[in-house]
């Protein structure tokens, strides 16, 4: 995969993060745990950050910033009671990831959009 589509993922993981709550969960299939859905899909595409700052598709800041992102989820794993959807809807960790990733996509000169997820989910 390229270089370029790799930073396309770390978008519409962004904004997914990003996104209200309304608009993850009618982004997601049925059958998904959405929380668990929305974290591994940001993580997913936080694996190739640190090749995406060397090819300077990102800055040392984002880069920064993504990691804080990644260090929140690592965080909350820990506590099984954030991983439901009442957690997402209300708690603040999610709102503080929300709140990220938007503060996140600013610093890529990216606009905050309704996540496309162009996934092959399977039940």
């Amino acid at each position: 995969m390229e270089i370029k589509n790799f930073y396309f993922k770390l978008v519409k993981s962004l904004r997914l993060v990003a996104s209200p709550f309304d608009i993850q969960i009618k982004s997601m299939p049925d059958f998904v745990v959405i929380p668990d859905e929305i974290a591994l899909t940001f993580y997913d595409s936080y694996l190739l950050t640190n090749r995406l700052k060397e090819e300077n598709l990102i800055s040392a800041r984002s880069f920064d910033l993504l990691s804080e992102l990644n260090t929140l989820f690592d965080e909350m794993s820990n506590n099984q009671m954030l991983w439901d959807i009442n957690s997402l809807r209300n708690n603040e960790n999610w709102n503080r990831c929300r709140n990220m990733a938007l503060q996140i996509l600013d610093e890529l000169d990216e606009n905050y959009d309704t996540p496309n997820l162009d996934y092959h989910w399977i039940s």
